[in-house]
């Protein structure tokens, strides 16, 4: 009899369902990005370096290369590259020797292919609307995601040529083949850009950031109950860009 007590005292925990991460500390975060515009009548070439020091010691970099296909000065269509490094994905919440945990992914490179469609049109003097729209996909976990992203920009002009902009995004995420939820990130760019040459702006600019995670496979075939995550953030950033 004491023997089943000993067995059952240390079976049961082994085929407990498991608990769900906590919460992934929010805060602030600091960012840099730089971008390369070689500009064209018709293609426009793209490069792009980001860093961004993220809270819980996490960190992310991505490169990016693409070019964009001008329709019409209203109209345009994208086609992009990604290098990314510290992206954090539903099963990196995982288990190893039954204990759960967040992989670190601080270095752990993914591929991302994106195509878009930005429409632009002016709503009153100095004031341009945009709207974008971009699929992307991640060959790395085949994850597919829709980006809608509208936004504002006031472009401020002295003598008829431009000083500066202050632009506004506001971003959202919607997971087609993967995530539990309908809208797993939400973003707030919020921004200023000043030309300070013919081909060099520089501005800082505040990004408000909701990240959602939630249960993957893994945990819910070991029992484990829906959960879902969220993190806010703000991050302080520093762009700057350059035309040629």
């Amino acid at each position: 009899m004491i023997q089943i007590v000993v067995f059952l005292f240390w079976a049961i925990p082994a085929f407990a369902a498991p608990a769900p991460p906590e919460a992934v500390p929010g805060g602030m975060q600091a960012a840099l990005s730089l971008r390369a515009f070689l500009d064209g009548e018709t293609f426009s070439y793209l490069g792009e370096l980001q860093g961004i020091r993220e809270t819980s010691g996490r960190s992310f970099e991505s490169v990016t290369l693409g070019s964009y296909y001008h329709l019409s000065p209203h109209l345009k269509f994208g086609l992009f590259a990604s290098r990314e490094f510290g992206l954090r994905h539903d099963e990196d919440w995982h288990s190893v020797s039954g204990k759960w945990s967040w992989n670190n992914t601080n270095h752990r490179g993914e591929t991302l292919v994106a195509a878009d469609v930005t429409g632009r049109e002016v709503l009153a003097d100095n004031w341009v609307g945009e709207l974008k729209v971009r699929y992307i996909f991640n060959s790395f976990n085949d994850d597919r995601t829709l980006l809608v992203r509208p936004g504002l920009t006031y472009f401020f002009m002295k003598d008829g040529n431009l000083v500066a902009n202050l632009f506004f995004h506001f971003e959202m995420d919607f997971p087609l083949n993967y995530s539990a939820q309908y809208i797993d990130e939400k973003w707030i760019y919020i921004g200023s850009l000043y030309h300070i040459s013919e081909n060099w702006d520089l501005g800082p600019n505040l990004i408000l950031g909701w990240q959602t995670w939630s249960r993957p496979d893994a945990f819910a075939q070991k029992g484990g109950a829906p959960y879902s995550i969220t993190t806010q953030t703000t991050t302080l950033g520093l762009l700057a860009v350059l035309h040629f």
